[in-house]
């Protein structure tokens, strides 16, 4: 079994590298993973982009919360790349993407807030939106790629994007004309 395998590990000890019940990295593995694909494209300049995707659970009922995550987890796993490495923390997801520039980051983040606009199921079988907001950040490669620094422009995208207010994508640092 691949050690690294995000399917693979579901079911196993409470230590193992898969955040229960989404199915997704805990953030620990996601740092691991992190690191190493900073220091491939550090070495090998190539674009890299980063999602972080916020759940809004004041937009939904509490008993849905969970669900939400499932929702979202369900998404990353079923329309990712095997190249991607979707996490978890709380209420808050991030997407590695190695490999990919600002305009693929853009596609797939644009796809990610479109397929929560589909009504799920939640409690009590009563009909619920997700609601979330993207932060995307990017680099080309090369030496000024820290991982601090990718996850910091993350972090600032996604503060931008919740400014803007639910469904929402910013990028940060802008793109410049």
């Amino acid at each position: 079994m691949c050690l690294f395998s995000r399917r693979g590990w579901a079911g196993m000890s409470q230590q193992h590298p898969i955040t229960e019940p989404t199915g997704v990295y805990n953030k620990f593995v996601f740092n691991v993973l992190l690191q190493h694909e900073i220091s491939r494209t550090r070495r090998y300049p190539m674009p890299i982009s980063l999602l972080q995707i916020v759940l809004l659970p004041e937009y939904l009922q509490p008993e849905n919360l969970e669900r939400a995550r499932q929702v979202i987890a369900y998404i990353l796993n079923r329309f990712l790349r095997s190249a991607d490495v979707p996490a978890q923390d709380k209420n808050d997801f991030f997407v590695l993407l190695p490999q990919t520039d600002l305009a693929g980051a853009r596609c797939v983040g644009s796809r990610i807030l479109s397929r929560l606009e589909d009504s799920q199921i939640g409690a009590g079988g009563l009909p619920f939106k997700v609601t979330a907001c993207i932060g995307l950040t990017w680099h080309m490669g090369g030496d000024s790629l820290t991982a601090e620094k990718l996850l910091q422009n993350a972090q600032l995208a996604a503060q931008l994007a919740l400014q803007n207010g639910p469904n929402s994508l910013v990028i940060y640092p802008e793109p410049s004309s």
